[in-house]
Protein backbone atom coordinates (compact mmCIF):
# COMPACT_ATOMS: atom_id res chain seq x y z
CA UNK A 1 0.00 0.00 0.00
CA UNK A 2 2.96 2.19 0.45
CA UNK A 3 3.58 2.28 -2.66
CA UNK A 4 0.24 3.15 -3.96
CA UNK A 5 0.26 6.24 -1.40
CA UNK A 6 3.40 7.28 -2.96
CA UNK A 7 2.26 6.99 -6.49
CA UNK A 8 -1.02 9.30 -4.95
CA UNK A 9 1.48 11.58 -3.44
CA UNK A 10 3.80 12.15 -6.70
CA UNK A 11 0.33 12.73 -8.43
CA UNK A 12 -1.26 15.16 -6.47
CA UNK A 13 1.80 17.33 -4.68
CA UNK A 14 2.66 19.34 -8.31
CA UNK A 15 -1.22 20.65 -7.87
CA UNK A 16 -0.58 21.59 -4.16
CA UNK A 17 3.17 23.25 -4.79
CA UNK A 18 1.26 25.09 -7.87
CA UNK A 19 -2.01 26.45 -6.02
CA UNK A 20 0.11 27.45 -2.87
CA UNK A 21 3.12 28.66 -4.22
CA UNK A 22 2.36 30.88 -7.14
CA UNK A 23 0.66 33.49 -5.24
CA UNK A 24 3.45 33.85 -2.70
CA UNK A 25 5.51 34.21 -6.52
CA UNK A 26 3.18 37.21 -7.57
CA UNK A 27 3.11 38.76 -4.57
CA UNK A 28 6.74 39.28 -4.10
CA UNK A 29 7.57 40.20 -7.37
CA UNK A 30 4.87 42.83 -7.00
CA UNK A 31 6.67 43.51 -3.65
CA UNK A 32 9.80 43.76 -5.69
CA UNK A 33 8.81 45.43 -8.64
CA UNK A 34 7.04 48.23 -6.29
CA UNK A 35 10.05 48.70 -3.75
CA UNK A 36 11.81 49.37 -6.83
CA UNK A 37 10.27 51.45 -8.94
CA UNK A 38 7.54 53.18 -6.47
CA UNK A 39 4.71 53.18 -8.92
CA UNK A 40 1.84 52.92 -6.87
CA UNK A 41 0.11 50.92 -10.04
CA UNK A 42 2.54 48.01 -9.30
CA UNK A 43 1.14 47.16 -5.83
CA UNK A 44 -2.03 46.10 -7.21
CA UNK A 45 0.06 42.88 -8.24
CA UNK A 46 0.52 42.32 -3.89
CA UNK A 47 -3.07 42.85 -3.89
CA UNK A 48 -3.93 40.01 -6.42
CA UNK A 49 -1.36 37.93 -4.63
CA UNK A 50 -2.58 38.37 -1.25
CA UNK A 51 -6.05 37.53 -2.76
CA UNK A 52 -4.52 34.44 -4.49
CA UNK A 53 -2.98 33.32 -1.07
CA UNK A 54 -6.21 33.86 0.66
CA UNK A 55 -8.01 31.31 -1.28
CA UNK A 56 -5.47 29.18 -2.51
CA UNK A 57 -5.75 26.38 -0.03
CA UNK A 58 -9.69 26.31 -1.12
CA UNK A 59 -8.24 25.98 -5.07
CA UNK A 60 -5.87 23.36 -3.88
CA UNK A 61 -9.01 21.18 -2.35
CA UNK A 62 -11.48 21.60 -5.61
CA UNK A 63 -8.27 20.36 -7.74
CA UNK A 64 -7.13 17.21 -4.86
CA UNK A 65 -11.04 16.38 -4.99
CA UNK A 66 -11.07 16.03 -8.74
CA UNK A 67 -7.76 14.44 -9.26
CA UNK A 68 -8.73 11.86 -6.84
CA UNK A 69 -12.66 11.76 -9.06
CA UNK A 70 -10.33 11.35 -11.84
CA UNK A 71 -8.20 8.44 -10.91
CA UNK A 72 -10.90 6.10 -9.55
CA UNK A 73 -14.04 7.14 -11.21
CA UNK A 74 -13.13 8.33 -14.33
CA UNK A 75 -10.26 8.73 -16.81
CA UNK A 76 -7.63 6.48 -14.28
CA UNK A 77 -10.18 3.94 -12.84
CA UNK A 78 -9.08 1.20 -15.49
CA UNK A 79 -5.96 1.17 -13.94
CA UNK A 80 -6.44 1.94 -9.89
CA UNK A 81 -9.00 -0.74 -10.16
CA UNK A 82 -6.66 -3.35 -11.68
CA UNK A 83 -4.32 -2.95 -8.45
CA UNK A 84 -3.77 -6.05 -5.88
CA UNK A 85 -5.48 -4.25 -3.28
CA UNK A 86 -8.55 -4.51 -1.62
CA UNK A 87 -11.40 -1.51 -1.49
CA UNK A 88 -10.35 -0.97 2.12
CA UNK A 89 -6.66 -0.35 1.45
CA UNK A 90 -7.50 1.87 -1.75
CA UNK A 91 -10.01 4.06 0.43
CA UNK A 92 -7.35 4.06 3.14
CA UNK A 93 -4.80 5.34 0.59
CA UNK A 94 -7.03 7.79 -0.35
CA UNK A 95 -8.07 9.27 3.19
CA UNK A 96 -3.44 9.36 3.73
CA UNK A 97 -3.10 10.78 0.60
CA UNK A 98 -5.45 13.79 1.40
CA UNK A 99 -4.19 14.07 5.27
CA UNK A 100 -0.98 13.98 3.84
CA UNK A 101 -1.79 17.10 1.37
CA UNK A 102 -3.75 19.08 4.28
CA UNK A 103 -0.72 19.01 6.17
CA UNK A 104 1.22 20.33 3.46
CA UNK A 105 -1.48 23.40 2.73
CA UNK A 106 -1.40 23.81 6.10
CA UNK A 107 2.26 24.34 6.41
CA UNK A 108 2.51 26.26 3.19
CA UNK A 109 -0.03 28.67 4.13
CA UNK A 110 1.69 29.28 7.23
CA UNK A 111 4.98 30.07 5.27
CA UNK A 112 3.31 32.34 3.03
CA UNK A 113 1.87 34.52 6.08
CA UNK A 114 5.28 34.96 7.33
CA UNK A 115 7.19 35.19 3.83
CA UNK A 116 4.42 37.49 3.09
CA UNK A 117 4.91 39.94 6.26
CA UNK A 118 8.54 39.67 6.11
CA UNK A 119 8.90 41.05 2.42
CA UNK A 120 6.54 43.86 3.07
CA UNK A 121 7.62 47.13 1.32
CA UNK A 122 6.68 49.02 4.60
CA UNK A 123 9.83 46.77 6.05
CA UNK A 124 7.76 47.48 9.67
CA UNK A 125 9.50 44.08 10.54
CA UNK A 126 11.96 42.26 9.52
CA UNK A 127 12.07 37.85 9.19
CA UNK A 128 14.01 37.89 11.90
CA UNK A 129 12.00 40.19 14.29
CA UNK A 130 9.04 38.17 13.21
CA UNK A 131 10.74 34.99 14.25
CA UNK A 132 11.91 36.36 17.55
CA UNK A 133 8.62 37.38 18.40
CA UNK A 134 6.88 34.53 18.06
CA UNK A 135 9.69 32.95 20.25
CA UNK A 136 8.41 35.26 22.58
CA UNK A 137 4.86 34.40 22.10
CA UNK A 138 4.99 30.61 22.35
CA UNK A 139 7.39 31.26 25.55
CA UNK A 140 4.47 33.53 27.40
CA UNK A 141 1.87 30.07 26.87
CA UNK A 142 1.01 28.69 30.00
CA UNK A 143 1.44 24.80 30.36
CA UNK A 144 -2.15 24.51 30.66
CA UNK A 145 -2.69 26.30 27.62
CA UNK A 146 0.15 24.70 25.60
CA UNK A 147 -2.81 21.21 27.02
CA UNK A 148 -5.38 23.10 25.55
CA UNK A 149 -4.09 23.52 22.49
CA UNK A 150 -2.76 20.34 21.48
CA UNK A 151 -6.09 19.26 22.28
CA UNK A 152 -7.40 21.36 19.91
CA UNK A 153 -5.06 20.22 17.37
CA UNK A 154 -6.01 16.63 17.94
CA UNK A 155 -9.88 17.76 17.76
CA UNK A 156 -8.88 19.25 14.65
CA UNK A 157 -7.18 16.72 13.46
CA UNK A 158 -10.39 14.02 13.67
CA UNK A 159 -12.57 17.10 12.19
CA UNK A 160 -10.22 17.37 9.26
CA UNK A 161 -10.62 13.57 8.66
CA UNK A 162 -14.44 14.29 8.51
CA UNK A 163 -13.98 16.64 5.84
CA UNK A 164 -11.69 14.51 3.90
CA UNK A 165 -14.10 11.52 3.69
CA UNK A 166 -16.93 13.85 2.51
CA UNK A 167 -14.70 14.76 -0.45
CA UNK A 168 -14.05 10.80 -1.05
CA UNK A 169 -17.90 10.03 -0.32
CA UNK A 170 -19.08 12.91 -2.77
CA UNK A 171 -16.79 11.27 -5.48
CA UNK A 172 -17.54 7.57 -4.61
CA UNK A 173 -21.36 8.72 -4.70
CA UNK A 174 -21.35 11.10 -7.61
CA UNK A 175 -19.89 7.91 -9.82
CA UNK A 176 -22.24 4.96 -8.29
CA UNK A 177 -25.75 3.83 -9.03
CA UNK A 178 -28.16 6.02 -8.73
CA UNK A 179 -26.48 9.26 -7.85
CA UNK A 180 -24.78 9.38 -11.17
CA UNK A 181 -27.81 9.63 -13.22
CA UNK A 182 -27.47 13.38 -12.09
CA UNK A 183 -24.76 13.90 -14.41
CA UNK A 184 -22.01 16.23 -14.01
CA UNK A 185 -23.95 18.17 -11.50
CA UNK A 186 -23.97 15.05 -9.17
CA UNK A 187 -20.11 16.00 -7.04
CA UNK A 188 -21.82 19.77 -6.97
CA UNK A 189 -25.17 18.70 -5.55
CA UNK A 190 -23.71 15.64 -3.22
CA UNK A 191 -21.14 18.19 -1.33
CA UNK A 192 -24.18 20.34 -0.55
CA UNK A 193 -26.22 17.73 0.76
CA UNK A 194 -23.39 16.30 2.68
CA UNK A 195 -22.02 19.47 4.01
CA UNK A 196 -25.13 20.53 5.47
CA UNK A 197 -26.40 17.28 6.59
CA UNK A 198 -22.84 17.26 8.45
CA UNK A 199 -23.07 20.49 9.92
CA UNK A 200 -26.79 19.69 11.31
CA UNK A 201 -25.52 16.26 12.74
CA UNK A 202 -22.43 18.30 14.45
CA UNK A 203 -25.33 20.90 16.05
CA UNK A 204 -27.67 18.26 17.18
CA UNK A 205 -25.15 15.79 18.19
CA UNK A 206 -23.07 18.43 20.40
CA UNK A 207 -25.90 20.57 21.31
CA UNK A 208 -27.66 17.07 22.82
CA UNK A 209 -24.15 16.59 24.55
CA UNK A 210 -24.04 20.06 25.94
CA UNK A 211 -27.87 19.68 27.31
CA UNK A 212 -26.86 16.53 28.79
CA UNK A 213 -23.93 18.03 30.72
CA UNK A 214 -21.91 15.16 28.87
CA UNK A 215 -19.32 18.20 27.93
CA UNK A 216 -19.33 21.04 29.63
CA UNK A 217 -18.59 24.61 28.46
CA UNK A 218 -16.69 27.48 30.54
CA UNK A 219 -17.28 31.41 31.20
CA UNK A 220 -14.22 33.11 29.59
CA UNK A 221 -15.26 36.72 28.87
CA UNK A 222 -17.98 38.41 31.06
CA UNK A 223 -19.07 41.77 30.67
CA UNK A 224 -21.10 43.87 32.93
CA UNK A 225 -21.85 40.74 34.57
CA UNK A 226 -24.63 40.10 32.29
CA UNK A 227 -23.36 39.79 28.80
CA UNK A 228 -20.77 36.28 28.69
CA UNK A 229 -18.94 33.77 26.24
CA UNK A 230 -18.67 30.69 26.92
CA UNK A 231 -15.80 28.55 25.47
CA UNK A 232 -15.88 24.29 24.99
CA UNK A 233 -14.11 23.25 28.27
CA UNK A 234 -11.11 20.75 27.87
CA UNK A 235 -11.64 18.79 30.74
CA UNK A 236 -10.62 15.04 30.13
CA UNK A 237 -14.12 13.45 30.09
CA UNK A 238 -15.64 16.25 27.26
CA UNK A 239 -12.62 15.41 25.78
CA UNK A 240 -12.92 11.75 25.10
CA UNK A 241 -16.72 12.44 24.27
CA UNK A 242 -15.96 15.14 21.22
CA UNK A 243 -13.09 12.67 20.18
CA UNK A 244 -15.45 9.46 20.13
CA UNK A 245 -18.37 11.76 18.23
CA UNK A 246 -15.60 12.01 15.69
CA UNK A 247 -14.28 8.59 15.60
CA UNK A 248 -17.72 7.19 14.95
CA UNK A 249 -18.67 10.12 11.93
CA UNK A 250 -15.54 8.92 10.84
CA UNK A 251 -16.11 5.37 10.97
CA UNK A 252 -19.31 5.74 9.26
CA UNK A 253 -18.10 7.63 6.16
CA UNK A 254 -15.64 5.21 5.66
CA UNK A 255 -17.68 2.51 5.75
CA UNK A 256 -20.36 4.41 3.59
CA UNK A 257 -17.18 4.70 0.69
CA UNK A 258 -16.10 1.38 0.97
CA UNK A 259 -19.55 -0.17 0.81
CA UNK A 260 -20.30 1.95 -2.59
CA UNK A 261 -16.69 1.84 -4.12
CA UNK A 262 -16.80 -2.14 -4.20
CA UNK A 263 -20.19 -1.72 -5.83
CA UNK A 264 -18.62 0.33 -8.54
CA UNK A 265 -15.38 -1.82 -8.83
CA UNK A 266 -17.78 -4.71 -8.73
CA UNK A 267 -20.36 -3.15 -11.71
CA UNK A 268 -16.96 -2.35 -14.05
Amino acid sequence: MGKLIGQLFKEDIKTVLACMLMPLILGIAGMALYAATGLEALFAIVGIGASAMVFGPLVAIVFLSNNDNKRFYKDGASFYTCLPYGSEKINFARLINFVIMGAIILLISIVNIFAFAATSPSEAITFGELIKEIGRLFGSIRPEIWLALVKCLIIAIGAGLVFAQMIMSMNTLAASSPFNKLGKIANSIIFIILFIGQGYLYLKVFGMLLDSKLIKTTEVIQKNGQVGISAFDFTLGSFLIVLLVLLVFNLLYFAMINYFHKKKISVQ
